[in-house]
């Protein structure tokens, strides 16, 4: 090689280590982050999380705050960014209700699945805000801080979530909150019932209430989403509790012989509570064996050895999911 050529290698060699050592002391790092499909009740606002212009993210566990104008204003804070000294100041100004969250545009812009880490200091009126050990990002050009309970504190915030995982956030008060939360537990419950006197029309709203009453009730406890459940009851036996049918009764269809295992007679699984109740242990048991709510549901369906050998059909779970499918659409 001649003697400019290696110089020329050399010269481009030292241009791309400064490159790269730049772009490594600029602290710039890119961790991966989640966006949710759930709700988003800002200030008793409903709005779909996965379709905002700016997005509440996921990042360690922890949920992250966007700080931009429609998330700030709203709740009475200016955002000032001095990239000279690497600070972030947040000053108390007078709410504008009249700002409200805004959507992305759907058909140009795709959900990043990356964020980049910020080193740099946020001050709240003057003084330091608390992030504890948690990171500031930046993501789709808005800075992001956790919504860790400091944070919350020292931004005059309330937050909680819903018996189906959606978000709640207040600027107002924690009484306001809780309503907030109690509003949307309400007409969740109310599309439920709904939903169940739409597939069994003989059903009155007493008794409609009375078995997703006991369906939340059992699914929450075992930490399974309910849907997957109302699905399996449906297609079992359309909300009928006195449903029989060769050896299999009641609202969740147990086979007598599996209820006495449980300590139950064939009255006690035409009780809808008890039944369900078992049902819902059923797959729980199942899940826990298999790993995955789907093989919990055919344990369910044709036995935990089938499952365990593989010599297991997969048309009971395809309607499962069909029907889950549906009454999602129905409820959210």
């Amino acid at each position: 090689m001649t003697k400019t050529r290696w110089t020329a290698v050399i010269v481009l060699l030292i241009l791309m280590m400064t490159h790269r050592s730049a772009y490594a002391d600029s602290g710039l790092v890119q961790v991966e982050v989640s966006v949710n499909d759930s709700t988003i009740y800002f200030d008793d606002k409903a709005f779909h999380n996965d379709e905002l212009e700016f997005p509440f993210i996921q990042y360690n566990k922890v949920i992250y705050f966007p700080l931009a104008c429609n998330t700030l204003k709203p709740i009475g804070l200016q955002l000032d960014v001095k990239e000279d000294v690497n600070e972030i100041a947040l000053t108390k100004i007078e709410r504008d209700k009249s700002v409200t969250l805004t959507q992305r545009d759907l058909k140009s812009s795709l959900i990043k699945k990356k964020a980049e880490l910020k080193n740099a200091k946020i001050l709240l009126d003057g003084s330091a805000l608390n992030l504890g050990n948690h990171k500031i990002l930046k993501y789709n050009k808005a800075l992001y801080v956790p919504l860790t309970l400091d944070v919350l504190n020292q931004l005059g915030l309330y937050y909680s979530t819903d018996g189906v995982g959606d978000m709640h956030i207040s600027s107002l008060s924690k009484k306001a909150l809780e309503q907030s939360v109690n509003n949307a537990n309400d007409a969740y419950q109310n599309k439920l019932i709904k939903f169940v006197r739409g597939v069994n029309r003989s059903l009155s709203e007493k008794e409609a209430e009375r078995y997703v009453n006991a369906i939340l009730k059992e699914s929450r406890a075992n930490k399974i989403d309910e849907t997957w459940i109302f699905a399996m009851v449906w297609k079992e036996s359309t909300f009928r509790s006195n449903c029989e049918y060769k050896g299999a009764v009641g609202i969740m269809q147990i086979l007598v012989s599996t209820g006495k295992k449980f300590g139950l007679t064939k009255q006690d699984l035409l009780t809808p509570e008890k039944s369900i109740k078992v049902g819902v242990q059923y797959v729980k048991n199942g899940l826990n064996k298999f790993g995955s709510i789907e093989k919990g549901i055919l344990a369910y369906n044709q036995g935990s050895g089938a499952v365990a050998s593989g010599k297991y059909k997969t048309g009971y779970l395809d309607d499962i999911k069909e029907k889950r499918e549906i009454l999602l659409k129905k409820i959210r």
